[in-house]
């Protein structure tokens, strides 16, 4: 029996990218010392080319067993469940045009994205940079 490996494929008629933060936001979550491996996707390096130059980076349902296949692990990639766990209770998300939009509803601030999970996940690290929300006050949240 081999190992099962869920790659960037479509759940629900849906991409998986769609569903998560993008690297650079899980990357940069991270560095902003949200927790990692917490959540249910992982952003990972697989299949380096022969040269080293070339790398596929994707978005894996991470199982124990798939860990041997990694070239790298990098950071969480947060769902929009996840990311909604961990913004705070009056931040909302809704579709604004062919946008998506993630803030306080009633005033005009908020992040835009082309996904639910980008405009969330660009919220949540504006909150973070600007100290109006703590790395330990979200990593509570994600863990509870």
């Amino acid at each position: 029996m081999g190992i099962q490996i869920i790659l960037t494929t479509t759940i629900l008629d849906m991409n998986l990218n769609d569903q998560v933060c993008s690297l650079s936001q899980a990357e940069k979550l991270k560095e902003l010392g949200i927790e990692q491996r917490k959540g249910i996707f992982e952003w990972c390096v697989f299949m380096p080319d022969p040269t080293g130059e070339h790398h596929f980076y994707a978005p894996v349902y991470f199982q124990e067993e798939i860990e041997q296949q990694l070239h790298e692990w990098i950071a969480s990639a947060f769902t929009v469940a996840e990311l909604g766990i961990m913004l705070p209770e009056e931040s909302t998300s809704w579709r604004d045009g062919t946008m998506w939009a993630c803030g306080e509803m009633g005033t005009d601030l908020y992040m835009l994205g082309k996904t639910q999970a980008e405009a969330m996940a660009k919220e949540l690290i504006t909150l973070l940079e600007t100290k109006d929300l703590t790395p330990e006050e979200c990593n509570k949240r994600l863990t509870a």
